[in-house]
């Protein structure tokens, strides 16, 4: 059978109107017209590729659509290209029906059974997906909360306050000492001057 065949492409589809959408896209693959703009992939192209058992490339394409500026690029380039992948993935298929044939029944079988779309995937990606940027935000957020301590711990020391003022009066012993408490009361500031000092 071949690969545009009628049959084929309605057992790995499902339904006429995707045979029908379907068949022209994958004609203009074949030949040569690898651009094919679709709005429904430039929005939806990293769940569609999931859903289509591009299962890789759907999954980076989605981690890529939050990053700023990168994520119109590569919204753009799957929304020209994500079919090219589709017909990729069915030509594959394809191929491997060929060793049923002659049996005609055993072929479309297979093709029905390879064409199953996978929307627990899609699920299970994006919870994943959340995940991971929980995680993050955790991460982001534990480091402001860490900034704001010190902050506070800066603005209580008094010993940072006169270690400075000493150090302006050139009274530069006097000042590390009053360093040396401040650091050891946990104002990070203190801590890297007394190593700046240490390593001029």
């Amino acid at each position: 059978m071949d690969i545009l065949d009628s049959k084929l492409l309605l057992a790995y589809f499902r339904r006429p109107k995707k045979v029908i959408k379907y068949y022209d896209i994958f004609s203009n693959i074949i030949d040569g017209k690898k651009w094919n703009w679709s709005w429904i992939c430039f929005l939806f192209g990293p769940l569609i590729l999931i859903y289509r058992k591009r299962y890789f490339i759907g999954f980076v394409s989605l981690l890529l659509y939050f990053i700023p500026y990168i994520n119109i690029l590569f919204a753009v380039i799957i929304g020209g290209y994500c079919n090219v992948l589709i017909f990729q993935q069915y030509k594959k298929y394809y191929k491997d029906s060929l060793s049923l044939e002659p049996d005609e029944d055993a072929q479309m079988a297979y093709m029905f059974l390879s064409g199953k779309t996978d929307f627990i995937s899609i699920i299970a990606n994006l919870i994943a997906l959340f995940f991971i940027f929980v995680f993050i935000l955790i991460v982001i957020g534990g480091g402001d909360k860490d900034v704001k301590n010190n902050k506070e711990i800066v603005k209580k020391d008094t010993y940072y306050q006169k270690a400075l003022e000493e150090i302006d009066l050139n009274h530069e012993e006097k000042g590390l000492e009053l360093l040396e408490k401040s650091c050891k009361n946990g104002n990070n500031k203190s801590c890297k001057i007394i190593k700046f000092y240490k390593g001029m």
